[in-house]
């Protein structure tokens, strides 16, 4: 499976599968397309180091505030939806709001319904803000690269209308099978510069025993340590969701 690491190392995104010997397994890896080359290997590696946790299940799905990582015993690579695992997860309102309850929704149901389109548009990325009122609305669509334009559509639209029923939250998270969206009252999708993390590609190594479906992985300490200054740039590690059945 250390083809995906170079496929991210490369466009940002993998997927690979071993099928023979028993047992099958498939893995998948993604950023989200805001960030940078380097930013989106620091955020894989620090993913990557959270997988062990899952064992000694033979799924799991990583969500992280900037990519996704997924292994699991069968091809779900045009998975849309999971409605057992899909989730959202809700900020509490930090501002007090001047405005009605009711017009601050329906920003938010504006800028979730404006990124879906865009993020169609585009292919499988957008961002989008709603202005008026106290505060701007941002948020964020990514589909997994490994969609079609329908299984897409699907996913941001479900992840849509489950990630509206945060409002009046001041942020909310939908964390999908096939796609990732969120939204916030503050700006989270600024592309960090390259230049202020180090990062050393010779420090990762993972190995992967097929008869024990076994994952070790052994992180560089300057990859974890650019990844907390990443972390803290792009908002920190706000939607890590793990699930091992």
């Amino acid at each position: 499976m250390d083809s995906i690491q170079k496929q991210v190392g490369s466009r940002n995104w993998g997927s690979d599968s071993i099928t023979s010997p028993f047992p099958k397994i498939y893995g998948f890896a993604q950023c989200h397309d805001d960030l940078s080359s380097l930013d989106c290997k620091i955020c894989f590696c620090q993913g990557r180091d959270k997988l062990p946790h899952c064992l000694p299940a033979t799924s799991a799905r990583i969500y992280l505030n900037g990519c996704f990582i997924r292994f699991d015993k069968y091809n779900f690579f045009h998975e849309a939806i999971d409605p057992m695992n899909d989730a959202v997860v809700c900020g509490e309102p930090k501002h007090p709001l001047t405005d009605s309850i009711l017009k601050f929704k329906k920003r938010i149901a504006s800028v979730i319904h404006n990124v879906t389109a865009m993020a169609l548009g585009n292919g499988t990325f957008a961002t989008a803000e709603a202005k008026g009122g106290d505060f701007s609305v941002y948020a964020l669509a990514q589909c997994w690269n490994t969609l079609d334009r329908d299984e897409c559509r699907k996913c941001l639209v479900n992840a849509g209308s489950k990630l509206s029923h945060c409002a009046p939250g001041s942020e909310g998270s939908a964390l999908f099978t096939g796609c990732y969206m969120k939204y916030s009252t503050e700006i989270f999708f600024k592309k960090s510069v390259e230049s202020e993390y180090l990062y050393d590609n010779t420090g990762i190594i993972v190995a992967v025993t097929l008869s024990t479906v076994a994952f070790v992985v052994l992180a560089s300490f300057g990859a974890f340590i650019g990844y907390e200054r990443l972390s803290k740039r792009i908002g920190g590690e706000i939607a890590t969701k793990k699930q091992c059945p």
